[in-house]
């Protein structure tokens, strides 16, 4: 793992939003929306959509996020905290036009569940090393005819996890991953806060350097209440991508009723596209 030392400090990470800072002026798109979106206005922009939210249960919400698919094209929508267990029907939280790919925990906590788009292929990669203890990963690679694949990694770090035994593993996940040489999105509840500095946000942007990635959500993600009763707002569900050229928007907005919201970027239309001949494969 990376060393730490706070003379590592640079004018850079100074810089950074991890509190109340704007969005960089750049050729991204951001708009911070306080209120839910309707379904009929499309929130995500034209071209290649990927989204995650901490869901806190999938069965409650299932219909907004049915409705939301079905209006509105994503290549690959990922959810944490679905609360499934083995005993819950797949069928039942099937989508048309999308594939579900599931990891249970139970139905008290974690739980990852993946609706990817049925235009694309996709198949799982799989791990060389052992995550912590409910760390939960599903990392796929994702293809669309004429476009180079894209790993794209959904993550859920339960707040029990020491952080820095977190961290330990998230650079051994994208130094192992960075391997593949494709382009990346990895995006999750993190359970860091981004709004606040200290030695375990200082770490994680080091590694995000370390590997040429950039961090794409800014704000508060996620509203909660604090022991004493006092709201309090973090922003613990992050984006990471090692182009971020590509994507055209990137934005959070509140769905389904869920504390967290929805996290989503935007890639353009024709996204790394690779001419093929016909005929080849």
């Amino acid at each position: 793992m990376i060393s730490i030392e706070k003379s590592d400090i640079t004018e850079e990470l100074a810089a950074l939003p991890f509190a109340n800072s704007v969005c960089p002026t750049d050729d991204l798109t951001f708009s911070s929306v306080t209120k839910p979106c309707k379904l009929s206005v499309n929130p995500f922009g034209k071209g290649m959509v990927f989204c995650h939210i901490n869901i806190n249960g999938i069965k409650s919400k299932f219909d907004e996020v049915k409705n939301l698919l079905s209006m509105h094209s994503v290549c690959v929508f990922s959810i944490s905290a679905s609360r499934l267990c083995d005993k819950d029907v797949h069928s039942l939280f099937h989508i048309n036009g999308y594939t579900a790919l599931r990891r249970d925990r139970n139905r008290e906590s974690g739980g990852l569940l993946l609706y990817v788009n049925r235009h694309a292929k996709f198949h799982e990669l799989k791990l060389p090393f052992k995550l912590p203890h409910e760390l939960e990963l599903i990392a796929i690679r994702v293809h669309y005819f004429g476009v180079k694949p894209i790993i794209v990694v959904t993550i859920y770090n339960p707040p029990h996890i020491p952080k820095n035994t977190f961290l330990e593993a998230f650079h051994s996940i994208v130094s192992h991953l960075n391997t593949f040489n494709l382009e990346m999105i990895i995006y999750g509840d993190f359970n860091i806060d981004l709004c606040k500095y200290d030695n375990h946000t200082f770490k994680l942007f080091l590694i995000k350097k370390e590997f040429n990635l950039r961090q794409m959500i800014f704000g508060p993600t996620r509203t909660g209440m604090s022991n004493r009763s006092e709201v309090t707002e973090t922003c613990i569900d992050h984006i990471y991508v090692s182009h971020a050229e590509h994507f055209i928007k990137y934005n959070h907005f509140p769905f389904a009723g869920s504390d967290h919201r929805l996290t989503f970027v935007t890639g353009k239309a024709k996204m790394n596209v690779v001419y093929v001949r016909p005929g080849l494969t």
